[in-house]
């Protein structure tokens, strides 16, 4: 009996096989069977299985047969990444896969091809079909052409067969020119396929599974897209549009199926199973054998996840110890790796090629030096093999072992090492390294010829191509350059010996070894990858490798490898051919020139080619670009394009390096793992890019080495030469190889996961971590928060991430920025007329927005600082550093709150920028500008200088919000004493740093015992409990731990109402104001009897009656708020204190109808920046509208505004009672809630907007001439409503009338909140009664009536028509001409009034006298009233405001240049009510601190030129007194923190000053001077020396000490020189007078002169006249400072004789005459004038031999002058001359210094080492000059040396002559 056969039918010719089967026969080995016969490799025949005929379930590969079913179909099943990587495996499985596909397209079986979406493509397809067989068989065009329904789709012939033939013939006409290859067009054929119908190959399948509770039908599908992940979905049969995934392949854990029903259950890495049921087995099966046979491909080769659904041939292979189809180097590393090629161990694996081949790699004695040998094992029958060239027939591996079991023998097989479940096979689908294949379409000229020229066509295989003009990234195996010669290997120096400086790291594989003889570019050569040839005479080439080519789309940022015909800029300015020089670019403001670019620069190779579509070819990471003209201004740009990415995931971030991670992320906290993906946007930043990833517990402003110091976080590195736990680290980092993990063509997806203490990285799908290591929990927040991390931040070079978090439907992503750095980049969104952002923010100040055209770029770009409500926002357009120009700028008050999320919009669209604020009422804009830069911009960055939470684009999760200003997270009173909250901010904004971080002080962290620090993570809190407010520790721009106060929130009561009388309020207060106990509502036995009308349910709130107790509540709906019955017989009802939940009382007017006679003035702001102010529908149950009526000083016409009118929906603007302008706003006026507003009423115009909204949304402008000057509000139907005004809008009102239609609290106006006030003040001016109503509920009868008569002086109280006291004033009580101040103080006993603090009523009564409220009306007259105000100047002439000085600039930046304003006042003076306010702004915005960090800052440095121009020191102190002269300790502090490096000193008239022990000396830096003398005398300046060496003058000090006697004595008809030593002034001063006083009488006045000139008076011939005491005094008259600097008492005698010309004029010795500097043996030495010539003088010592001497020594004497008369040194005392006149002298060069030794007693420590030298070096020289004119001194010693000079740079001393020389005999 025959066996019986089966039918297997494959795509090949329709080719059938038979093949016998039996009982034991298998479905895989079927599929074994016809692959060998058809030619498919071993590796290949994996991806084919069975499919029944007409069906789509598929066999498992261990079904088996029957009779039944004998009839198959052989398909490939599996698809794999890269069809072209298929066709260098398998050129056979390649092949089959063309053809099944090919099949599928013609006999229309693919469900994503839909004939009316891809009609053109499927055309395409056809005639692409039709040239391959052209090729493949030779077959000649016409042939093919009649043949053409054989190659299109039915479909496509059925519906428009008669258009088809032409397009055809014409197609395949340009076709053959083309003279491509047949294997280029099938792989392009499958490309455009991919295209269409990415999904091809996947499978649906129809089950049941359960839903919420029900069964559903529903169809499940295992989708396969080309480079991305196999996905298991489902949709409901009734919503088949829906998917919802299930999971991917590489999340399923294993795959069952239950015995009692057949329900298969999916279990899934999440541990969350999924079930589905299916209607038959065959199906079932056919659906696990699918995810079994992914699973096998992608993720474990050697494991069936269902272990109901085996693999044969997996079975056999395990049984053996086999490993699949591995490859020989993949055995070679594992033996390696594992047993470091020990000799015996052993692999086996399974041929790649052959069937039933086995070959074994051995480790032997030499494979440590060489790789292990392979040999060759061969399947003769089912369990027989034969081992290499043994013949013997093995039944088992352990039998061979046995056989080659010797040590010594030439094969050694002791240990055979299993396969492992994680082993990688060639084909595995996602393991396969395809670094990148483009997944783009074929576009055939009949799809794509639109006349614009020939096409380019794709070249994507980059292994043939290269990314950038440089090719860093590029690893393909190219081995020849471009003139082909072949490539020496990077190992080789032979024949070339390869440069010392090309070492491992400069390749992409990070070894030369790696990079073989492959063309790679080490040295970054600009033209590209390059090898050393193995031509002798050419060392190197490069390797003309050309760019990839891409038309649809760019694959990375700079888009080098784009070659589509996108022909615009981002700008939509027309591109400009490339084949042209631009000698004349304009960029940013300057200019460039341009060559035409290489021919290689162009994916096309020509510029020609490239016509004027956008390219890249000049490498700019932006990205592609052209060269446009602008219309304007005919000038060429340069401008980048809008090419899209082929590849954009939603969650896409662009990530600059920046020192400080400043942009943090937040996330679920209960994470211990999550997904993201890394991909380079530069190709060319292979080598260096790197890429850091932070989670973290805070958000702080830090680096990686900072946030492991504080233990809050760690950080991962990622780059392409290694991966490691950073920081945070508990050991030293230990990177691992991740070569290949940054690619620019792709995301890398990543598996971080964390258990404390441990956190790994590892590829996402793969269960091997990349790094495993272990991190710091000892002492710090990450040990005491185990496993909680809130944030993360990210930043990279030039990289871009792939976070998930962004598509979580249920929370969106909440950003933190806490540094102004700009650190991650979004892409702006699309709309249909341009680009916008949406954003919620919530900011203290200073948050700024960025945008440019692309995120690599800084310029141009567009900068949005959004500033804090006393500073202006503006935009700036940049074009490069340094060149921001402001182009709007405007006040955005209460812009930004950190308290409450705020909504913004900005959109983009030409040339316009738009900014929206989305508030309560609606969406407003705030600005329109136009610039064309917003043209272009497309990436937009946030950042700020203090802590801002941002989202965009999303609506901030309820998570995010900060919570309520209710305890514990507010403070209760000023000392903040006891707080618990979680505020961890400071006052400014700055984040805090946790209690635990080591750079606090000590003395804080003694103040957190047993690591409560720990506990008080980085919260605000008073440690030391000094209740001086909490505080908390924040860093310094230089790291330094910094403290600064908190100044938490005002706690908010909870006790608080929404509705203005409180309808609203269930709370539980029974306390009135007055602290009295509340009454029970619904009692029977209660104090006072509850009126009738309350005693009904639906006047309260509360659910129950029961609820409802003795708490306070408003059944009556008195406008004052909750109250109650008390229980308190004295006092029957009682205001409680439930406050409004969002506004002071004390702001708050409770308004109703008014008649006329009520007008409040109109302030001068008002008319400028309008009256701010609030609404509120006061009672809920009672909407009202609110009418504003407009008046001019004198004239009779009155404009009236209406908002809310005709039931809250319209405003009405009236002139003259006539209606001008109508306008529907519906619900204006809110219940519940207050709107805010501002309106200016100025002349001519009244304009209305909403508060923080500069623009109005209502306005009303006339060409009539209206000035308003006074302003009234009321109701329409007399309904309250809340009026918030706050407090420096202080109201002066003019009453006439006696109705009570404004209602005020007692404490109006004031800044502080009081249960009760007990005063308030009243100003009244005019005549008449006024009538005040003191009310404790406004709404009852029984309020106390005061009454004030100007008539008569008398002053009234009345109780409910009761008159209480009367009491007449014995002065007038007030006038109308002047204003009248009234203090009404009160307690529950007494009322007292005082008038100019004289008390002028006083009452008492046992009754309690309650008073909250209070109002205001007259009688008769009128008066001009305010409340707890200032008087308001009414009278007189206008007189228009002044400006005060601008006040120090608030700065963003303590240093280093930022941005910031400064503010002045209209108060000097301040306007009238008649008066203008101060024109112009009241602030000013720029540049500020630009300054060196560490040196003294400008606004310092203002303040000492402040304090030199107001303050003077001037001090005239007696001879022998002491004097301390101080510093500026204040600005010395000042500067000692700005700049710690900068120092001064002292110095008196221009020398500095030294120490002089116990007579000059510096104590704390100031200069105290004992028993002065005359010579202190003079200008003392402190000086101050900055880091950059300039001076400043810190302080100025004129001191003149008075001599106790004649400080000068001469004689008449002598000279005199008098100095006044004031020169030093003239260079600290301007316009400086002198006067020279006598006996205090002016002598002489120099007026405003040049000190220098002027410092001293020569007196030509004195006379007795010139005794007496002379002062020098300067002035500078506009600062009104003068200073007496010098104080000389002169004494002139008779006239003299020739003696005492020589001997005795003491006086003059400081300039003139003689002193007499010393007296030694035989010589006396004065000082003298030498008059040289007429006018000419000059101060010289004459040295006078002695009288008594003369005789003896007048030979030495003579001889000694002798010597030194001809002597020509510099370092010699010159000699003059000689006089014979009386006595005999010699003339020498006088020293003003002294001798050396006087100088070092009077100079003690002075002088330097240097100073010492150099003096040495001066005696050595005058030594040396002596010794050169035989001259020996003979007497060396100090006071030979005379002190020429001494400074800063320098101290010169000169040798003088050694005197007479005696000889003494021994005797003497």
């Amino acid at each position: 009996m025959t066996e019986p056969h089966l039918k297997i039918y494959t795509i090949l010719d329709n080719k059938v096989f038979e093949v016998p089967y039996n009982l034991s026969t298998t479905a895989e080995d079927v599929c074994t069977y016809v692959c060998k016969q058809i030619g498919v490799l071993t590796i290949a025949r994996h991806l084919f299985a069975l499919r029944v005929p007409g069906k789509q379930n598929f066999l498992r590969p261990s079904s088996q047969f029957n009779e039944k079913g004998t009839r198959f179909d052989l398909r490939i099943r599996y698809k794999v990444p890269s069809i072209t990587k298929l066709r260098k495996i398998d050129e056979k499985a390649y092949d089959y896969y063309f053809h099944q596909a090919r099949n599928d397209v013609l006999e229309n079986k693919i469900p994503d091809i839909v004939y009316e979406k891809y009609r053109r493509e499927l055309v395409g397809l056809g005639i692409t079909d039709m040239y391959r067989v052209m090729l493949e068989k030779d077959i000649p065009r016409e042939t093919v052409e009649n043949e053409y329904k054989k190659y299109i789709p039915k479909e496509v012939i059925k519906r428009h067969s008669f258009f088809i033939k032409k397009p055809i013939h014409d197609t395949l006409g340009k076709l053959q020119k083309s003279k491509l290859e047949a294997k280029y067009v099938k792989t392009e054929y499958l490309k455009q396929l991919d295209n269409i119908a990415p999904e091809y190959l996947s499978e649906v399948y129809k089950a049941v599974t359960e839903e919420d509770g029900s069964i559903c039908s529903v169809f499940v599908k295992v989708a396969s897209v080309v480079n991305v992940e196999t996905d298991i979905k489902y949709c409901l049969e009734s919503k088949k549009d829906v998917w919802h995934q299930i999971c991917t392949i590489k999340e399923l854990g294993f795959i069952s199926i239950r015995d009692d029903d057949g329900t298969v259950e999916i279990s899934r890495k999440n541990g969350i199973p999924f079930y589905l049921k299916f209607n038959s087995v065959l199906t079932m099966f056919s659906f696990i054998s699918l995810l079994d046979g992914y699973y096998r491909l992608t993720c474990k080769w050697i494991f069936n996840i269902c272990k109901d659904v085996p693999t044969p041939s997996l079975q056999k292979l395990y049984a053996m110890k086999c490993h699949g189809p591995i490859g020989g180097e993949f055995s070679y590393a594992k033996l390696e790796e594992k047993r470091s090629n020990r000799p015996g161990c052993f692999i086996i694996r399974e041929s790649a090629v052959k069937y039933n081949d086995y070959y074994i790699d051995v480790c032997t004695k030499d494979s440590s030096n060489s790789k292990p040998k392979t040999f060759k094992l061969e399947r003769i029958t089912g369990d027989e093999f034969i081992f290499s060239d043994d013949l013997t027939r093995y039944k088992s591996i352990q039998q061979l072992m046995q056989a080659y079991n010797d040590p010594n023998g030439a094969i050694f097989l002791q240990e055979c090492l299993p396969p492992s479940e994680y082993g990688s096979l060639t084909l595995l689908l996602m393991f396969m390294k395809f670094r990148f294949w483009f997944k783009l379409s074929f576009l055939l000229p009949i799809l794509t010829d639109m006349g614009d020229g020939e096409e380019v066509e794709n070249l994507t295989d980059i292994s043939a191509c290269k990314l950038s003009h440089k090719g860093l990234e590029y690893m393909g195996d190219i081995a020849k350059t471009e003139s082909w010669v072949r490539c020496q290997s990077w190992t080789s120096n032979d024949p070339h010996n390869i440069a010392d400086t090309i070492v491992d790291d400069m390749f992409p594989e990070l070894s030369r070894k790696k990079a073989k003889n492959y063309c790679r570019n080490p040295t970054k050569d600009p033209e590209g990858p390059w090898c050393y040839t193995m031509n002798m005479d050419l060392k190197f080439e490069t390797c003309g490798i050309p760019l990839c080519s891409v038309s649809e789309c760019r694959v990375t940022g700079p888009g080098m490898e784009y070659s589509g015909k996108h022909n615009r800029g981002l700008s939509d300015k027309k591109c400009l051919k490339w084949n042209k020089e631009r000698s004349k670019v304009k960029e940013g403001d300057g200019y460039k020139s341009y060559d035409i670019f290489n021919k290689k620069r162009f994916p096309e190779g020509s510029a020609s080619k490239a016509k004027k579509y956008c390219r890249n070819p000049n490498g700019d990471t932006g990205g592609p670009w052209c060269f446009v003209e602008n219309e304007d201004t005919d000038e060429i740009e340069k401008e980048y394009c809008d090419v899209p990415f082929c590849h954009v995931s939603e969650c896409e971030v662009f990530t600059r390096n920046t020192q400080n991670y400043t942009h943090y992320t937040d996330f679920n906290d209960t994470l211990t793992q999550f997904n993201f993906g890394v991909k380079l946007w530069d190709s060319d930043a292979y080598m260096q890019a790197s890429a850091k990833l932070i989670i973290s517990q805070l958000a702080l402003p830090l680096n990686g080495q900072e946030i492991e110091d504080l233990g809050i976080g760690l950080e991962i590195f990622i780059s392409n030469k290694g991966s490691a736990l950073s920081f945070g680290n508990k050991d030293k980092p230990e990177f691992e190889e991740t070569r290949d993990v940054l690619q620019s063509t792709d995301f890398t997806m990543f598996t971080l996961s964390w258990t404390a203490p441990f956190i790994s990285l590892s590829y996402e799908g793969q269960i091997k971590p990349i790094f495993l290591a272990e991190y710091k929990t000892k002492k710090n927040l990450l040990g005491y928060r185990k496993n909680v991390f809130n944030f993360y931040s990210a930043v990279g070079t030039d990289v871009v991430w792939s976070f998930p978090f962004c598509m979580d439907d249920f929370e969106c992503d909440v950003q933190t920025t806490t540094g102004s750095e700009f650190q991650q980049y979004w892409p702006l969104k699309s709309n249909e007329v341009g680009q916008e952002l949406q954003f919620y923010l919530r900011a203290f100040h200073s948050v700024y927005l960025i945008f440019v055209p692309t995120p690599t770029v800084n310029y141009p770009n567009t900068k949005f600082i959004i500033q804090r409500s006393n500073q202006m926002s503006r935009i700036t357009v940049s074009f490069k550093e340094d060149s921001s120009v402001i182009i709007k700028e405007l006040p955005l008050p209460d812009m930004l709150d950190y308290w409450n999320w705020r909504e913004f919009s900005i959109t983009f669209f030409a040339d316009t920028m738009q900014f929206y604020w989305t508030k309560s009422v609606g969406t407003n804009m705030i600005f329109e500008i136009k610039h064309e830069l917003f043209r272009s911009m497309r990436w937009f960055s946030p950042s700020s200088d203090t802590i801002a939470h941002w989202t965009f684009f999303c609506m901030p999760p309820p998570v995010s919000n900060p919570p309520p200003a209710l305890p514990p997270e507010c403070a209760l009173n000023k000392e903040e004493e006891d707080y618990k909250g979680t505020q961890d901010v400071t006052y400014s904004g700055m984040p805090c740093l946790p209690w635990s971080a080591r750079k606090l002080p000590p003395s804080e962290i003694e103040h957190f015992p047993n690591n409560t620090a720990l506990t008080s993570w980085n919260y605000c809190r008073d440690p030391p409990g000094d209740k001086k407010g909490t505080y908390c520790y924040t860093f310094t721009p230089d790291k330094n731990a910094e403290k600064n106060y908190c100044r938490l929130r005002k706690c908010k009561s909870e006790e608080c109402r929404m509705a203005g009388t409180g309808n609203d309020y269930v709370g539980t207060l029974s306390v009135t104001r007055s602290n009295r106990t509340c009454d029970f509502w619904f009692d029977n036995a209660t104090v006072h009897n509850i009126e009738q009308k309350y005693l009904n349910e639906s006047l309260y709130a509360d659910k129950s009656v029961n609820d409802i107790q003795n708490h306070c509540r408003n059944p009556a709906r008195d406008m004052a708020g909750s109250w109650c019955y008390t229980t308190d017989a004295a006092v029957p009802k009682d205001l409680c204190n439930v406050r409004d939940c969002d506004r002071p009382e004390e702001n708050i007017i409770i308004v109703t109808k008014a008649l006329h006679g009520r007008k409040v003035y109109i302030l001068p702001q008002w008319k400028i920046t309008g009256l701010e102010f609030g609404l509120k529908q006061w009672n809920p149950d009672l909407s009202d509208g609110i009418q504003f009526d407009f008046f001019p000083m004198k004239e009779d016409k009155k404009i009236q505004l209406i908002l809310g009118a005709k039931q809250n929906e319209k405003i009405l603007f009236h002139y003259n009672n006539e209606l001008k302008k109508e306008k529907t706003f519906l619900h204006l006026i809110s219940p519940g809630k207050w709107t805010d507003f501002w309106m200016v009423m100025r002349k001519g115009e009244i304009s209305l907007g909403f508060k923080g909204v500069p623009n109005s949304f209502f306005e009303y402008v006339s060409d009539e001439v209206f000035d308003p000057m006074f302003l009234s509000f009321s109701t329409l139907e007399g309904n309250p409503i809340g009026f918030f005004l706050k407090s420096d809008q202080c109201q002066t009102e003019n009453v006439s009338i006696n109705s009570f239609t404004k209602t005020m609290p007692v404490g109006l106006w004031s800044p502080q909140e009081r249960p009760v006030h007990r005063n308030f003040s009243l100003l009244v001016r005019g005549e008449g009664l006024v009538t005040i109503p003191l009310m404790s509920l406004p709404n009852t009868v029984d309020s106390h009536m005061l009454q004030l008569d100007s008539s008569n002086n008398e002053m009234m109280l009345s109780y409910v028509g009761e008159i209480l006291q009367t009491k007449k004033s014995k002065d007038t009580l007030f006038t109308a001409h002047n204003w009248t101040a009234f203090v009404f103080s009160f307690s529950e006993n007494h009322l007292n009034i005082s008038k100019e603090n004289e008390t002028i009523f006083a009452y008492h009564t046992d009754k309690p006298l309650l008073f909250y409220w209070f109002s205001l009306g007259m009688e008769r007259g009128s008066v001009i009233w305010s409340a707890n105000c200032d008087p308001l100047d009414i009278d007189g002439p206008p007189r228009d405001g002044g400006w005060s000085a601008w006040s120090p600039w608030h700065c963003t930046v303590k240093c280093g240049g930022g941005e910031g304003f400064r503010t002045r006042t209209c108060s000097n003076p301040t306007p009238n009510i008649m008066g203008k306010l101060c024109p112009g702004s009241h602030k000013s915005t720029g540049i500020c601190n630009d300054f060196v960090c560490g040196d003294v800052s400008p606004n310092t440095l203002d303040k000492i030129i402040a304090n030199l121009q107001t303050h003077q020191f001037s001090f005239v102190v007696n001879e022998g007194r002491s004097v301390v002269l101080e510093n500026d300790h204040d600005m010395l502090k000042i500067i000692a923190t700005e700049s710690p490096d900068a120092y001064h000193e002292w110095t008196l008239n221009g020398i500095f000053l030294r120490e002089e022990e116990n007579r000059i000396v510096f104590t704390e830096d100031n200069l105290v001077i004992r028993n002065v003398d005359i010579g202190d005398s003079g200008v003392y300046v402190c000086m101050l020396y900055r880091i950059n060496k300039k001076k400043v003058v810190l302080r100025v000090i004129s001191l003149a000490v008075v001599s106790e006697d004649y400080s000068i004595t001469t004689r008449a008809t002598r000279s005199l020189v008098l100095p006044c030593k004031s020169v030093v002034l003239g260079y600290i001063y301007s316009d400086l007078s002198l006067k020279l006083y006598l006996n205090g009488e002016v002598y002489k006045d120099f007026g405003t002169t040049m000190l220098a000139a002027v410092n001293s008076e020569d007196f030509d011939n004195l006379n007795e006249s010139h005794t007496g005491d002379w002062k020098c005094v300067v002035e500078q008259k506009d600062l009104k400072l003068s200073w007496v600097t010098n104080y000389v008492r002169i004494e002139v005698k008779k006239m003299p004789n020739f003696y005492t010309n020589l001997m005795e004029d003491d006086f003059s010795r400081p300039f003139f005459g003689q002193k007499k500097e010393g007296s030694r043996g035989f010589t006396m030495t004065y000082r003298t004038m030498w008059k040289v010539t007429k006018g000419k003088k000059i101060e010289v010592a004459m040295k006078i031999l002695k009288q008594e001497s003369c005789d003896k020594y007048l030979k030495e004497f003579l001889e000694l002058a002798g010597q030194y008369a001809y002597l020509q040194s510099s370092a010699i005392v010159r000699l003059y001359g000689i006089t014979l006149s009386s006595n005999v002298s010699l003339v020498l060069e006088y020293f003003r210094l002294g001798p050396l030794d006087q100088y070092l007693r009077n100079n003690k420590g002075i002088l330097k080492k240097v100073d010492l030298i150099e003096a040495a070096s001066n005696v050595a020289s005058a030594l040396w000059h002596l010794k050169e004119n035989g001259i020996v001194h003979g007497n060396i010693r100090c006071r030979k040396l005379m002190v020429s000079s001494h400074d800063e740079n320098s101290f010169t001393v000169k040798l003088t002559d050694p005197g007479i020389h005696i000889t003494y005999t021994s005797k003497e």
